[in-house]
């Protein structure tokens, strides 16, 4: 049995699919640009800039 056909039995849905860091954030920050003000999105969107920036650094650094 492969590893998805095991956690499909196991749960009853298929595995969730792998996706980066950035893509799971710009994912949440275009779901947040219609519910929530402007600045706000603004604020969100400067704060997942700076994370993903300090991340790229920090992961750099580790050599991965």
């Amino acid at each position: 049995m492969q590893p998805k056909q095991f956690i499909e039995s196991l749960t009853g849905t298929a595995p969730t699919p792998k996706i980066s860091c950035k893509a799971a954030i710009n994912q949440s920050l275009d779901e947040a640009k219609g519910a929530t003000a402007p600045a706000t999105h603004e604020k969100y969107k400067l704060a997942a800039d700076e994370f993903l920036e300090r991340f790229h650094k920090l992961y750099s650094v580790a050599g991965v």
